[in-house]
């Protein structure tokens, strides 16, 4: 796997981005999310790994989107199938993150995009906008891989894939090894406890203590 090290420019964006979103952080329910271009794939003796990558990249991959939230500890997962662009997304944000926030009338939920262009394009923003009332997309660093909670769901599965000898020899079972697997790890607390360490790894970031190698 590459990880970029971090440099001095590297250090000051990610401390000023912590400084804005231990701000920030309190004021709203936040909704994670994250597509899995680092996909789980097979081997040829059936063992699941998380890889790195396009998921045109490999044979015998899944590639899967995910979402936790801080409101009431809920969670989402589903497959991509297709080309993941603008209109697949979108629908995957009416589907699943859209009702979660209209679920809060009241509340406006932060929305944390990493830096996939896809999360970023003209037609997604339109979307957004349409819906800003509900859901507002909150301003997260570059070079922030780390802080992400969903990291830690994903490296959690995948030692779990190896510690209980999980195998699979097509792609339908990785899809249901895929997704039981995140039934049994993302439990709400489970949820609850990545929520509570993120101010903790911001803090480390701000006084630099954070990871020197990032995503």
């Amino acid at each position: 796997m590459f990880r970029t090290k971090v440099n001095e420019d590297i250090r000051l964006i990610r401390e000023e981005g912590a400084i804005r979103c231990l701000r920030n952080l309190d004021h709203c329910y936040h909704v994670f999310h994250k597509l899995c271009y680092k996909h789980f794939s097979y081997d040829d003796k059936g063992n699941i790994a998380l890889n790195f990558g396009s998921e045109k990249e490999e044979a015998n991959t899944v590639l899967v989107w995910s979402m936790i939230s801080s409101f009431a500890h809920k969670s989402a997962l589903c497959r991509v199938n297709g080309k993941f662009d603008s209109n697949n997304y979108k629908n995957i944000l009416r589907q699943y993150v859209l009702p979660l926030s209209l679920s809060e009338p009241y509340k406006r939920f932060g929305l944390v995009h990493d830096w996939y262009p896809v999360h970023r394009s003209k037609s997604v923003n339109e979307f957004l906008a349409e819906h800003k009332g509900n859901i507002f997309v909150v301003d997260w660093p570059k070079s922030f891989g780390d802080i992400m909670p969903l990291e830690q769901l994903w490296l959690e599965m995948s030692i779990k894939f190896t510690e209980d000898n999980v195998t699979a020899s097509s792609l339908g079972d990785l899809e249901r090894e895929i997704t039981s697997m995140w039934s049994k790890v993302c439990t709400p607390e489970f949820i609850k406890q990545l929520f509570k360490q993120i101010p903790i790894n911001l803090q480390k970031v701000v006084t630099n203590r954070g990871s020197q190698y990032v995503d």
